[in-house]
């Protein structure tokens, strides 16, 4: 699973650091994990790096 991700999206930047840290906590030795303050163009690029 060395290319799969988790991508946490939040347009508030305490809430997205925090959502962020918990899932990396709890999935950061699988996945990697990435932060968005939007959806649409972190899934952009995303996509484009697949």
């Amino acid at each position: 699973m060395a290319n799969s991700a988790i991508i946490t999206v939040d347009d508030d930047p305490a809430v997205s650091r925090a959502v962020a840290r918990d899932v990396r906590r709890r999935y950061g030795d699988r996945y990697r994990v990435v932060r968005a303050d939007s959806a649409r163009p972190r899934w952009r690029r995303s996509a484009r790096s697949s």
